[in-house]
């Protein structure tokens, strides 16, 4: 026979206990762990991850470019006759801008019917004022004709004090000193250089001279060119500075002694 303790009516499932009726004991309530449902694990597939392919662009054959040199059409310089203007009654003119000869190397013909570059003196002049308008100099220095070797040598220097005044009146006064000093020593074909861009341009016509106590000077330079006397034949040029050193020097030394000289 079964003990009653033992019977499977005197078990109690909910609170998972065992009773028996007999025993005077408190009943021992044993803990069973609750089963936790754990979730079941999926399987995922593993993802590779692979290069996303690049759309590289086709390369396209450029026609090779050829570099060719540039054509620049220079004016033809307009080669112009040799022939001396004058006036109705005979007088000796200037050739008149722009119809104005080039002779030797980059030198405009003012006066006679040839080319004389390579035999003919070279005179060069200057001009300053320091400050401008302040105590102001002019000065010129006449070259020998080029000997065998082509090499020029300075025969006579002059230089002026002129008080206050321009640098544009010192600069003319310069070519007027100049011309004065060639006519001295009877010399009749020269070629002309300074370095003032203006004096040049207002001899051949090319700027017209506003300036009254400029066109007091540029009047009788003019008028000692066209004396058939004076001259035979006459050229002039613009010169960078450097090219002018000799003038540029005498109207320096002028201005710190502040007096005239000539010297041979």
């Amino acid at each position: 026979m079964k003990r009653l303790d033992n019977f499977p009516g005197f078990i109690i499932k909910e609170k998972q206990q065992t009773f028996n009726p007999f025993s005077f004991e408190e009943p021992v309530l044993i803990e069973r762990p609750v089963p936790v449902e754990r979730p079941v694990p999926v399987e995922r597939p593993v993802l590779i991850e692979r290069p996303v392919p690049v759309e590289r662009p086709v390369p396209v054959e450029r026609p090779v470019l050829i570099e060719r040199p540039v054509l620049i059409e220079r004016p033809v310089p307009v080669e112009r006759p040799y022939i001396q203007p004058r006036s109705a009654d005979g007088q000796r003119l200037l050739y008149k801008y722009p119809n104005l000869p080039i002779v030797g190397k980059g030198y405009t013909l003012l006066i006679g019917s040839s080319d004389k570059s390579a035999t003919a003196w070279l005179l060069q002049f200057d001009g300053a004022a320091n400050p401008n308008p302040g105590p102001a100099s002019a000065g010129a220095v006449l070259w020998s004709p080029p000997d065998a070797q082509g090499k020029r040598s300075p025969v006579f220097e002059m230089g002026k004090f002129i008080g206050k005044n321009t640098n544009n009146v010192a600069e003319i006064q310069g070519l007027l000193l100049g011309l004065k000093m060639a006519a001295m020593r009877n010399v009749r074909d020269i070629l002309i250089e300074g370095d003032s861009e203006l004096i040049i341009n207002q001899q051949i016509g090319k700027y017209k001279v506003s300036h009254k106590n400029l066109k007091v000077w540029w009047s009788e330079i003019q008028a000692a060119m066209m004396d058939e006397s004076s001259f035979d034949w006459i050229a002039i040029r613009h010169v960078r500075r450097e090219f002018n050193e000799r003038a540029d020097s005498i109207t320096k030394e002028v201005l710190v002694k502040k007096q005239s000289f000539t010297r041979s």
